[in-house]
């Protein structure tokens, strides 16, 4: 669904100019649900505790089977629209995971989007995220930070995450799409950058928690301008091959966290991953000025 709509369907039924304030939106509805689901689900699950742990957990389970009805008749709206015309293709019999993913990376070789998509994937490398199981774990274990602070700053990770949902289409419309997405990126960075140096010469916990959630505003904005230019850079018959090689980049990516987690292993080793998050974060903001330079030199 969220290849289908957010990258596919919505180019064909809205016009141009209309896809930013689209994609902010949904960016907006994606991080209010990530904020209300767990208080709601917290809630239900408090009401029944003295009771039947069984009936909150089917009561969730009931409401999370109903949330896909408006998904299929989103789908079938759209299908009936008169402006939209099924794509389909036969992908060839894959050998194996890796190797499928190695053959679809290299189609986008020499692609206007390619260092758009690869920019994006490598900030998924960072474990400087709110809502990432390794801060959280780091947190929890080594900082010994309470579990009602770790819950408010990961709910605060979304919150901070709404802000360039509203300021995005403002600065677009002041200095463009590419240019706004390297700011955001940009002020990512700095936030990042910054936490890094709380993180080794600051003794307060707090002061690097504040900056990583700065760095939400950079990240969610940097987000929306990425999904726009995927929306218009791809061309029509490429959509659905092309950004499943993008989310297939960033799963791969968070995999490639993950290992290099397993191999440190102790959360004493937490400042390690703490630099490998800030060079991957530049090494996006890299790549998106390369990107931002070639469309430059075509102009």
């Amino acid at each position: 669904m969220d290849i289908s709509v957010g990258f596919d369907l919505a180019i064909d039924v809205l016009p141009e100019n209309e896809l930013t304030t689209f994609n902010s939106r949904l960016k907006r509805l994606d991080l209010l649900t990530e904020v209300t689901a767990p208080i709601f689900t917290g809630l239900v699950f408090s009401l029944f505790t003295n009771k039947s742990e069984f009936w909150g957990f089917s009561i969730i389970a009931i409401l999370n089977l109903l949330t896909f009805m408006p998904e299929y008749f989103l789908l079938k709206a759209t299908q009936s629209s008169s402006s939209y015309k099924e794509k389909i293709s036969i992908p060839s019999a894959p050998s194996n995971f890796l190797a499928v993913f190695i053959e679809s990376v290299q189609k986008l070789k020499n692609k206007p989007y390619a260092l758009v998509i690869i920019s994006y994937a490598f900030l998924w490398l960072s474990v400087l995220s709110p809502h990432g199981v390794l801060l959280t774990s780091y947190l929890k274990d080594g900082a010994r930070i309470p579990e009602i602070t770790i819950g408010l700053f990961r709910g605060c990770g979304a919150l901070f995450g709404l802000i360039p949902t509203f300021l995005f289409s403002t600065i677009k419309k002041k200095h463009g799409l590419i240019t706004t997405s390297k700011y955001f990126v940009l002020f990512q960075f700095i936030c990042v950058l910054a936490s890094v140096f709380s993180f080794y010469y600051l003794n307060n916990i707090y002061v690097f928690l504040a900056l990583i959630l700065f760095s939400r505003i950079g990240l969610y904005g940097f987000s929306i301008g990425e999904t726009e230019l995927r929306q218009i850079l791809i061309p029509k018959e490429a959509r659905g091959e092309v950004n499943g090689i993008a989310s297939s980049t960033t799963s791969m990516a968070t995999l490639t966290l993950f290992l290099v987690a397993s191999l440190l292993g102790n959360t004493a080793n937490f400042g390690i991953m703490v630099i490998f998050s800030v060079l991957a974060v530049f090494s996006a903001l890299a790549l998106f000025l390369m990107f931002e330079s070639t469309q430059n030199l075509k102009k």
